[in-house]
């Protein structure tokens, strides 16, 4: 037992022995430095130089008179002489001729019978034909609201008008002919005027009285002579 326990403390210290000549030689080497490369600094980009460059020919001054000051002295001359408030009065009683009796929609029939019809989405030919084929299946929405287009110097046609209004809840009167002002009076209604015969020709209407609805197949529209107004609101009901 004694030389045993001589021989394991005998081991222990050259084990730290060992240990500490190896701490020695390692903490008398040189470290090896380690440098991390800092960031590249956005150097501020350096200024263009301006040169101011020599005319390549003679230079003239500007001899026409300034727009602004051509139009002010213009305006001046006519206020002095009376034409400007000539003028003036002249194109407010021309639009005030035009609101009070537009021009009516050329083109257009009286109907003498009924014709129905289903509407459908106005599509540009020039379209591809794929993108055609696409915009034509697409089915035309129901209408806000029922349009009644009528002539507003026909008796008759006002007349149908009044009736529709009293059977239909929602329709609005266009005129296509006639004073807005006088049917609104007669009628006791909101009057509207289709401007240049845009309505009539996107829904493809040739004769007045004419009615677009909402039918049980979707939007319609309808011309019709007065005295078939009672065959019409069969059909719609």
């Amino acid at each position: 037992m004694t030389i045993s326990r001589l021989l394991l403390t005998v081991t222990a210290a050259a084990s730290a022995a060992l240990c500490l000549s190896a701490y020695s030689a390692a903490s008398s080497e040189h470290s090896v430095p380690f440098n991390v490369p800092a960031p590249c600094a956005n150097k501020a980009a350096s200024h263009p130089k301006l040169e101011v460059l020599e005319p390549l020919g003679p230079l003239y001054d500007i001899q026409e008179p300034d727009i602004l000051e051509a139009f002010k002295s213009r305006v001046g001359e006519m206020k002095a002489s009376g034409e400007y408030d000539r003028r003036f009065n002249q194109n407010k009683d021309r639009i005030a001729r035009k609101l009070e009796q537009p021009t009516p929609v050329a083109g257009l029939k009286r109907a003498n019978g009924l014709r129905i019809w289903e509407l459908s989405a106005s599509v540009p030919e020039s379209l591809p034909e794929s993108l055609l084929r696409q915009a034509q299946s697409v089915p035309m929405p129901n209408l806000s609201r029922s349009l009644l287009f009528i002539d507003g110097t026909d008796k008759e046609s006002l007349e149908a008008a009044r009736k529709l209004l009293q059977s239909l809840k929602d329709i609005r009167i266009v005129l296509v002919k006639g004073s807005p002002a006088e049917v609104s009076d007669e009628l006791n209604q909101r009057i509207f005027f289709d401007q240049g015969g845009a309505m009539v020709r996107v829904f493809g209407i040739e004769a007045v009285p004419a009615l677009l609805f909402n039918g049980p197949n979707g939007p319609a529209g309808a011309e019709f002579a007065t005295d078939r107004l009672s065959e019409l609101l069969s059909l719609i009901r």
